[in-house]
């Protein structure tokens, strides 16, 4: 099974965190539909990305008005094309400010592809309907940008409930070399943090 770990340097990601923090690893998958201007892929393509997420602001747990921040690296699959990510960042449980959701989680990431340089932007839309509270968290509305800012893609991307299964068999707290029994007591804090907020959200 691949761990976060298998990916990109476990001491690296460990560095981003400082002191303490968390660790996962999600996949998500779907289709994209591409605007006719844009010759060089298809009408239509599967699209995937694997992430490795670093959460560090754990000390902000409890407070519901308070989004998680976190950076992460992986992989983007589009057909059977696949590359790197050149730079990533998530920020779960913002205030959506467009009036769809209560709260949105907003992921931000880059990559290179024939020498062209795009930026992929996703966010799942939380606090619709508590009923579709599973729908609505492993559901990502993204957009694709060029170089030039020109949206040249659109798509929905799902973490299924496999990928959901081996995202939990992923996460893992981070804590200082000197305080490894601090760990449950970080991991713990990162649950109640996130229910927290996920409940706040459809409140």
């Amino acid at each position: 099974m691949q761990t976060a770990s298998e990916i990109i340097s476990e001491d690296s990601r460990e560095e981003q965190i400082a002191q303490t923090g968390i660790l996962f690893s999600e996949t998500m998958s779907g289709m994209c539909q591409w605007k006719p201007q844009y010759t060089v892929q298809e009408e239509q393509s599967s699209l995937a990305i694997t992430v490795d997420v670093c959460i560090s602001n754990l000390d902000q747990w409890n407070d519901s008005a308070i989004s998680y921040k976190g950076t992460f690296e992986g992989t983007v699959r589009i057909g059977s094309w696949k590359g790197k990510l050149t730079d990533g960042s998530v920020s779960l449980f913002d205030k959506d400010h467009s009036g769809n959701a209560s709260k949105v989680m907003y992921y931000g990431l880059s990559f290179e592809k024939e020498g062209e340089q795009y930026t992929l932007e996703g966010k799942k839309y939380l606090g619709n309907n508590i009923l579709k509270m599973w729908w609505e968290t492993t559901t990502l509305k993204v957009i694709i940008k060029n170089e030039q800012q020109v949206v040249v893609g659109e798509g929905t991307l799902r973490l299924s409930p496999q990928a959901f299964m081996k995202q939990l068999s992923t996460m893992r707290a981070v804590v200082p070399s000197n305080k490894p029994a601090k760990r449950l007591k970080v991991f713990s804090a990162f649950i109640a943090g996130f229910t927290i907020k996920l409940l706040t959200a459809y409140r």
